[in-house]
């Protein structure tokens, strides 16, 4: 009775062992059809950053202008945006965070700095994803819509970001990033589609922005280009950043 209790005793721990390392195996699977889905890990792994521009569309003032992105995938970011009647600069170097206009820039608040993060989580999301370990992501339940969800807690500013990822192409098709304000969550998002091929990996095309459920901008991308090498001064509190 006791051999038999003792066997019984060991299933359960064996399937108590396996039901909590399932998640991870699941997670294991989704990673590597990211990865796979972007152009694979070599290829991935090799983009050190990338300029992109193109049009963007504000939904508030229904207003187009032009928009710049200097990426820098160790951490560091200038986003320029012209539209007719104002310019706005932000740049994003690892803790330190500046805006203003192409005339100068100040150092960015809390707030502004900590969405300046997200903002780049949001860019970076299928190079930081591929490279994360399992332990820094969580699993979420799957939705109505059948995406895969997968999150991330950042440590240097309690915010967050989860990843929403189409389980037949793999690619990451909406990425929310979250920041305490107040008594209530402030969550960006990021809506990516037309995903086209730039030297091995793919890029979206088509990124729409929504603010707290409110639809800020439309983006589309004209032009992409992988950097192997940055200017220090493009993020640093300077003048306008060079086009491409």
């Amino acid at each position: 009775m006791r051999t038999a209790l003792a066997i019984f005793v060991c299933c359960l721990a064996a399937m108590s062992a396996a039901a909590m390392a399932e998640p991870h195996a699941d997670l294991g699977r989704i990673l590597a059809q990211v990865e796979a889905a972007y152009g694979g890990r070599d290829a991935i792994t090799a983009i050190p950053g990338f300029r992109a521009s193109g049009k963007i569309l504000s939904l508030a003032d229904g207003v187009n202008g032009r928009i710049r992105l200097i990426v820098d995938l160790g951490g560091r970011m200038r986003t320029e945006i012209d539209y007719p009647s104002r310019h706005e600069v932000r740049i994003l170097s690892g803790r330190l965070a500046w805006n203003g206009d192409p005339q100068g820039q100040s150092s960015a608040n809390a707030a502004m700095a900590t969405s300046m993060r997200l903002q780049f989580h949001r860019v970076a999301a299928p190079f930081e994803l591929v490279e994360a370990s399992p332990g820094e992501l969580e699993l979420l339940e799957d939705g109505d819509d059948g995406l895969w969800r997968v999150s991330r807690q950042w440590s240097t500013d309690s915010s967050r970001t989860t990843y929403e990822i189409d389980p037949e192409t793999g690619w990451i098709v909406r990425v929310r990033g979250e920041m305490a304000a107040g008594h209530e969550p402030l969550e960006f998002v990021s809506e990516s589609a037309d995903f086209r091929d730039i030297e091995g990996v793919m890029f979206p095309f088509r990124i729409t922005t929504i603010i707290s459920g409110q639809v800020a901008s439309e983006t589309i991308v004209d032009r992409v280009r992988v950097e192997s090498e940055f200017r220090a001064v493009d993020f640093l509190p300077t003048g306008s950043a060079e086009d491409f």
